[in-house]
């Protein structure tokens, strides 16, 4: 209950998180600021074309799609992150 979360903002921080961790060599790959501006500007163009609703859902009490398929799409780029 009291911790919130904007999971707006998630994308950005997961991409980025995972770029941060390159550039140390605390995971595999290759630091690369290109994919930092691509997920910003996929990021912003999402938002603008979306009809974003600002509502307040428990994600892990719920048993919704939009829940099954936001855990599904970073569990593929997670995966890509790991085996590439």
């Amino acid at each position: 209950g009291r911790f919130k979360l904007h999971l707006i903002l998630m994308p950005l921080i997961f991409a980025v998180g995972l770029e941060v961790l390159q550039l140390f060599q605390i995971t595999n790959g290759r630091f690369d600021m290109v994919d930092i501006i691509f997920t910003l500007f996929f990021w912003l163009l999402a938002l603008f074309i979306s009809q974003h609703q600002n509502r307040n859902e428990n994600i892990l009490k719920t048993d919704s799609t939009a829940r099954l398929l936001c855990a599904f799409s970073y569990g593929i780029v997670y995966l890509a992150h790991v085996t590439h």
